[in-house]
């Protein structure tokens, strides 16, 4: 079947279009029209709103292009620069004759700008993949720091390049958007394991700026130990910016340093640098077949300058800062010799018979005791009646007979009768008892803090009746008295305290809080910062002839006494006080200690040696001493710093 369609004009009108309008024009009511006209108040209010709409529109576009076209010229100038911060030079640390202790190396590092990196995925895998390739190195460890630098900027994807390396990457830096190499930084340590204690080392931290478009160079500098932890903020420099200009590609078009950095102040030490590395060397020869470890502390007891703060073993300062191996880290860590315990400020170990010297000061305070009174020391040793079985008594033996000794003479050949005598009392002797003892050595400084400019010192322990009840459950004996009387039991000291409080017999009782620094130095205008001016960290409570006594003493030692046949024929005077602490059961655990200084008539160095299990001070810490003391006669008594 056939569909047909009526034609007819385009604009005929249809009829009941017709009668629609007839019925709207004879209808009587306005509901009833299908049109009316608009009122005149509407068209005004719409052309007023228009009127208003246009005009704001037009201030508003004036006002952003007349008023605030500079904020907008800089944000698109802002939107073309690259800023990646350049890391400043870390201060030098130099001795006291200006040799260098620490300093720095120039490095390169690859570091992400995150404006810069390619937004897909799978761009930034092929550029780690041809990164990977140029460097010869894993894939997966660039992909993961490109996806780091994703959402944090100024991540590090390589440090310490090479130069080669660094030229290698400038030549083909176009093709790799989002990576900059730029100029950094790494600490070096010309001294290695000898200066390690003293002068410390710097570890790596991420950082993050809170700035847009600023990624840093690398990852900043903390010192960690030792002189580097110590005076970090003014080692610390200020960093400077290097700004890149880019296209809409992140092509560089410019380069140019906008912001110069400033290097960190120089920091001169106290310490003697070749005296130091002698010392180490010295000890560690000495500890190389022992189990345990060495202390050497060189002092100016006139003013508490540190010569010499050596801690064996040591650790290499340089793999440290450069970036050692987690693996190499973790054995240092757990190696029993503890490479990373400075026992010169955070060993505490029993004093020996060094603490005699003090305790013959305290009875001639409390006048316990004449300087020339002798005490019976014929049979080596003393017996003390048992209050719990009269059958069985206490006998408390010497390390030698030493016969009738006076003060001198017992110091001199280090007698433990006669301190056993003055410090817990025997016979016709009173004794100080250990109140007064404890009182005494906390007069001398014992038990609280240098205050050396080093991290972790520890204060040492003096005991007493209430804390061994309160701790051991037990009762405080004479037998203890005793012990403390020479040194031993449970008293504790540390090496840089026990050097310290020697300085009194020099200085007429005055100790000088030991330092490190000697001043601090603008490296640009080799202007003196801060001076480290000589303190006093206290004054014994005694008499200049009481101290002279006890010096006479030391001085017998080296002449006649406990140390007289391994220092004989020395150029100098020298005087100083043997001690031996027995850790354990087994005689080869015993600490050996030698306190010593000259010239005996005017000192100019303080020498404390420790040596663990070393046996007696006089086998293994005086001939140690007599080596580093003869050294510093011929290369340094005469040298100006």
């Amino acid at each position: 079947m056939r569909s047909y369609f009526i034609k007819r004009p385009r604009y005929e009108i249809q009829p009941e279009e017709i009668l629609l309008d007839t019925f709207s024009k004879t209808s009587g009511t306005q509901s009833h029209k299908l049109e009316f006209p608009i009122q005149r108040k509407a068209v005004m209010l719409l052309v007023t709103l228009g009127t208003l709409f246009l005009a704001g529109s037009g201030l508003f576009a004036l006002y952003q292009q007349t008023f605030r076209h500079a904020k907008f010229a800089a944000q698109a100038q802002e939107n073309t620069l690259r800023n990646v911060m350049l890391q400043a030079p870390r201060g030098k640390i130099i001795d006291r004759y200006g040799t260098t202790l620490a300093d720095n190396a120039a490095r390169y590092s690859l570091v992400v700008i995150s404006e810069e990196l390619p937004r897909s995925q799978e761009e930034r895998s092929q550029e780690a993949g041809t990164l990977a390739k140029l460097f010869n190195r894993d894939q997966n460890e660039i992909a993961h720091a490109l996806e780091k630098g994703v959402v944090t900027n100024g991540v590090t994807i390589y440090e310490n390049l090479s130069l080669d390396q660094a030229l290698v990457f400038r030549a083909r830096e176009q093709a790799f958007p989002g990576i900059r190499i730029v100029g950094t930084f790494q600490r070096t340590y010309p001294f290695g394991a000898s200066a390690s204690h003293t002068v410390g080392y710097t570890a790596t931290v991420q950082s993050q700026s809170d700035q847009k478009g600023i990624a840093f160079a690398s990852r900043t500098m903390l010192g960690k130990t030792g002189i580097e932890q110590t005076y970090n903020t003014a080692l610390e420099g200020k960093s400077g910016f290097i700004t890149y200009e880019v296209n809409a590609r992140q092509d560089i078009l410019n380069q140019q340093p906008t912001t110069y950095y400033e290097t960190g102040n120089t920091i001169q030490v106290t310490v003697d640098a070749e005296l130091q590395q002698y010392i180490y060397t010295a000890l560690a020869n000495q500890t190389r077949d022992k189990k345990g470890g060495a202390i050497g502390i060189a002092l100016d007891p006139n003013n508490g300058d540190v010569l010499a703060l050596v801690s064996v073993p040591g650790f290499d300062a340089q793999k440290l800062s450069s970036g050692m191996p987690t693996q190499e880290f973790q054995q240092l860590v757990n190696d029993p010799r503890k490479p990373f315990f400075n026992r010169a400020v955070q060993g505490e170990y029993s004093p020996g018979s060094t603490i005699k010297p003090f305790l013959a000061l305290a009875a001639l305070t409390q006048k316990i005791i004449s300087p020339n009174k002798l005490v019976d020391d014929t049979t080596g040793q003393i017996i003390v009646q048992n209050p719990y079985d009269v059958n069985r008594p206490y006998i408390y033996h010497d390390w030698k007979v030493c016969g009738w000794v006076d003060m001198r003479a017992a110091i001199a050949q280090s007698c433990d009768v006669y301190f056993y005598t003055i410090g817990g009392g025997y016979g016709s002797i009173k004794g100080l008892g250990v109140d007064s003892m404890k009182k005494y050595l906390q007069d001398f400084l014992w038990q609280r803090k240098t205050n050396i400019d080093i991290a972790g010192e520890q204060i040492g322990f003096i005991p007493d009746p209430q804390w061994k009840e309160q701790t051991k459950r037990d009762i405080w004996r004479i037998g203890d008295t005793y012990n403390m009387s020479i040194g031993q039991g449970y008293i504790r000291t540390t090496a840089i305290q026990l050097a310290t409080t020697y300085m009194a017999f020099v200085n007429n009782g005055i100790v000088y809080q030991p330092h490190i620094l000697k001043r601090i130095v603008n490296p640009e205008t080799n202007t003196t910062i801060q001076n480290a001016a000589p303190e006093i960290l206290g004054t014994f409570p005694v008499s200049r002839d009481d101290l002279q006594i006890v010096r006479e003493g030391m001085r017998g030692t080296v002449t006649t006494g406990s140390a007289a046949a391994r220092l004989a024929g020395l150029p100098f005077t020298l005087a100083g006080k043997t001690g031996s602490v027995q850790t354990s059961s087994n005689l080869e655990n015993t600490n050996a200690l030698f306190v010593s200084f000259m010239p005996y008539e005017n000192p100019k160095i303080l020498l404390l040696v420790l040596v663990e299990s070393g046996g007696e001070g006089s086998a293994s810490a005086v001939p140690v001493s007599r080596d580093i003391l003869e050294w510093y006669w011929y290369n340094r008594l005469n040298k100006t710093p």
